[in-house]
């Protein structure tokens, strides 16, 4: 979430489906958060922060993926 340096959410919007594993979705979460709190942690950096432009990437993505569905943010599907 760009603004919120340090921040990491595991279970937010758009995380799991109804054909994975909540398991294994929590287990991937849980290695990746793992693995850029590292960083911090070892002093490679001192924070780390998503990209406004990636996140705006990654909402453009999404929205046009899911115009397809039958769930769309319109309909109030997420």
């Amino acid at each position: 979430m760009p603004g919120f340096p340090n921040m990491f959410m595991l279970m937010g919007p758009n995380t799991v489906t109804g054909h994975y594993s909540v398991i294994y979705t929590s287990e991937c979460a849980i290695n990746f958060t793992i693995r850029i709190a590292r960083l911090v942690l070892t002093g490679h950096a001192t924070s780390v922060e998503l990209k406004p432009s990636v996140g705006k990437m990654e909402e453009t993505w999404l929205d046009k993926s899911l115009a397809r569905l039958v769930f769309t943010k319109e309909e109030g599907g997420i």
